[in-house]
């Protein structure tokens, strides 16, 4: 198997990425205070009844989390709070946001972690690393050439030690890690991994032994997996057991969130099929009609039909017409919206809170 792992997580005035993988995933954050929105090519940000709270004047940013956004004036990446005043001044090449408190950050090609008043907590000295999840976050050194992840915890002490090709954070008590294969770090959001995906306990102790040609982390209990090639095997979901509780019949799966999950079923190998929804069960409970879907989120999910995107409720009523060239998941009330290059802020009745502008 190889994959390509894109984690994209600043957005440029200029440039909006919007993509469903098979294993994508997504989280509501309810608590979101603030949003970002594109004016003259800077990027500021709103509140939800769309005041302009930050003024626009940024080139690069990341939604706010955990009170502080990753913002970029230029090249190098810092941090400010809901007010605006900068906490950690820009010199990192790039970062995946506080997560449990700390910030994984970089500088040319190492990786340490910051706390919420800018100070450096664990120091720069790892080839890659991601965000803390669970109390624990996976990190990379390089060792007689080769590169391997294992897991620090808060304080910088290692607690699993660095053994794996790969390993990704924790979701439900359990990682995804590749025992055996390849990993290349490509850039700062772009890595490539190849071998067999298998699963750990916050022990360190393989779990689920490697085989999965590729899957997705713990959500409510499932994860989806797929055995065989991209394009002819099949996905399917599995317990905590590796037990296929769903069996392998679908072309595209994604996390359950909210009780469902998006799945495809295609009539030929190189189209992608029409998506639906699933509950956990496997029963098919929102028809397979959309050319593509995304997780729920607050109650409502993004699907699309002849080219544009809306909003459907659980039941699959639509809610918002297809309208939007994209569309993103619901976060604090507000969901971003893409249509002729610029972006908006709708609410989930459909009217703008913030008309699209670039």
């Amino acid at each position: 198997m190889r994959k390509v792992i894109k984690l994209l997580l600043a957005l440029s005035a200029l440039f909006c990425v919007f993509q469903i993988t098979a294993n994508s995933s997504v989280k509501s954050d309810k608590a979101r205070r603030l949003f970002y929105v594109v004016l003259n090519g800077k990027i500021g940000f709103i509140d939800k009844s769309g005041r302009v709270v930050i003024k626009p004047q940024f080139s690069v940013i990341d939604d706010f989390s955990e009170g502080l956004a990753l913002v970029s004036w230029g090249s190098d990446y810092g941090f400010i709070d809901e007010t605006g005043k900068v906490i950690a001044k820009p010199q990192y090449d790039y970062s995946w946001g506080f997560r449990e408190g700390f910030a994984g950050v970089q500088i040319r090609d190492k990786w340490g972690f910051i706390d919420k008043g800018g100070r450096l907590t664990i120091k720069f000295k790892y080839v890659d690393a991601g965000s803390f999840s669970e109390g624990i976050a996976p990190v990379a050194i390089s060792e007689n050439g080769a590169i391997k992840f294992g897991y620090i915890d808060k304080t910088g002490n290692i607690v699993i030690r660095p053994q794996f090709v790969y390993a990704d954070g924790f979701s439900e008590g359990m990682a995804e890690v590749i025992l055996e294969g390849s990993f290349s770090p490509w850039e700062a959001n772009l890595r490539l991994v190849e071998g067999k995906t298998g699963y750990i306990d916050k022990s360190g102790k393989v779990v689920i032994e490697p085989q999965f040609d590729e899957a997705c982390g713990f959500s409510e209990g499932l994860a989806c997996a797929r055995v065989g090639e991209q394009l002819t095997g099949k996905w399917g979901y599995i317990n905590k057991k590796a037990d296929f509780v769903i069996p392998q019949q679908f072309d595209g799966a994604s996390s359950f969130s909210e009780g469902l999950a998006a799945v495809a079923i295609s009539t030929d190998r190189y189209s992608r099929g029409k998506y639906g929804y699933i509950n956990s069960l496997g029963q098919i409970v929102i028809p397979l009609q959309y050319s593509d879907a995304a997780p729920f989120s607050e109650g409502l999910a993004a699907t699309e039909m002849n080219g544009k995107w809306g909003y459907v409720d659980r039941t699959g009523k639509t809610v918002v017409e297809p309208q939007f060239d994209y569309t993103y998941g619901f976060h604090g009330g507000l969901a971003m919206v893409l249509i002729d290059d610029k972006f908006g802020y709708i609410n989930p009745k459909g009217e703008y809170i913030w008309k699209p502008t670039k």
